[in-house]
């Protein structure tokens, strides 16, 4: 009984409500977006993606030339936990 239940959770809970899973259940928990497709935005941000995949965490990217405002409304439309934003400040302090 318990095994159904907690088989069926990630289902029922995507059909009722908001469909906005937990960090924990999410699909993609980390979306890393840069602002443009300039390469060093891109060198910068494939360490990063590497280091949270490395802690087993569900990690997506997007790199691509499209328009920022479009990358964060397909993230929101995915429904992507947690946006990292990649750009627009000096790249020179890396705490993580």
């Amino acid at each position: 009984m318990l095994r159904k239940s907690l088989t069926s959770y990630p289902d029922a809970h995507a059909h009722c409500g908001t469909g906005n899973f937990p960090l924990w259940l999410a699909p993609d928990q980390v979306r890393v977006i840069t602002l443009n497709d300039d390469e060093a935005l891109i060198a910068y941000a494939k360490p990063i993606v590497s280091e949270l995949r490395a802690n087993r965490a569900r990690v997506d990217a997007d790199f691509s030339a499209t328009p920022f405002k479009a990358k964060i409304s397909n993230a929101e439309q995915l429904r992507v936990h947690t946006m990292m934003v990649i750009g627009g400040h000096p790249k020179t302090t890396f705490l993580f």
